[in-house]
């Protein structure tokens, strides 16, 4: 509302750059309706093909894809460098660490408690059983409901940390990511070149249909098994074929990696 009032009522209207909440991809085949639009001079996406997706909100002609910033080289550069661990990182680093990038949903799904505990039951137990490796949960800011520290509490605390590091920074120093169905957090492990694998989806919770698993960015896991199978793959084997493609899917996708500040400043200037 408020990006349609300055386009209408200031004399000398600033140029209006729109660019979407999230670094996933988008995709759809047909047209939709909506209930609003985007009244901006341009619109940054992150692939070439999610043009279609926002030709529903803003006309084609002002869209631009340009790839994903925080993963643009110089980008990257500065969060490896002057972000730090809220952790005893010296203390770990001979662990094999897993980043699990957690949406604690419990608030949301009131109905679905059960089935979200034992997943994340689930997910300790294969971790318990796995030698020498450590789990860094990275909870999502605004889902991040307190049930979950319950159950976790019930395991060693000498097997798992909190941490709200940026997860850029925890998919560095990580064997592999894990994350939700219909998350870009793998993403963040992609842009590292770190295995991203996915966990199950929790029916009525979360939906099979994900975007990132067509594009080839994420392994899934359809049940505890194997899960267990890939994270071992991610520590013993962190260059194996699976790995390989998910990276080679990950650059295909955005050939702009390390160019996305230079060309989205050419457009907001030059056009």
């Amino acid at each position: 509302g408020w990006v349609k009032i300055i386009t209408k009522y200031h004399n000398i209207r600033p140029k209006i750059i729109h660019y979407p909440h999230s670094p996933q991809s988008f995709y759809l085949k047909k047209k939709i309706v909506t209930k609003y639009k985007l009244y901006g001079d341009f619109l940054l996406v992150g692939r070439e093909k999610d043009k279609s997706f926002f030709s529903n909100f803003i006309n084609i002609k002002k869209i631009y894809s340009c790839g994903i910033p925080k993963y643009d080289l110089s980008w990257k550069r500065k969060i490896l460098k002057n972000s730090k661990f809220d952790f005893d990182y010296k203390k770990i680093k001979k662990f094999n660490l897993v980043t699990f990038a957690y949406v604690s949903k419990f608030e949301n799904f009131t109905n679905k408690t059960n089935e979200l505990t034992k997943q994340l039951k689930d997910v300790m137990n294969i971790f318990k059983k796995i030698e020498n490796t450590i789990v860094i949960f990275k909870v999502h800011p605004r889902k991040n409901s307190k049930k979950f520290l319950t159950i976790l509490n019930k395991f060693d605390k000498r097997k798992w940390i909190l941490s709200k590091t940026h997860l850029t920074k925890l998919s560095s120093i990580s064997c592999s990511v894990l994350c939700h169905p219909n998350s870009a957090a793998g993403l963040d492990a992609l842009s590292q070149n770190i295995p991203s694998i996915q966990l199950w989806p929790v029916k009525g919770v979360e939906s099979g249909n994900d975007i990132q698993k067509k594009l080839g960015f994420i392994k899934p896991a359809n049940n505890a098994n194997m899960l267990k199978k890939l994270i071992l793959l991610s520590i013993k084997k962190p260059n194996h074929k699976i790995w390989i493609d998910q990276r080679k899917c990950f650059r295909k996708e955005f050939p702009f990696l390390n160019k996305y500040i230079n060309i989205s400043k050419n457009i907001i200037i030059n056009k």
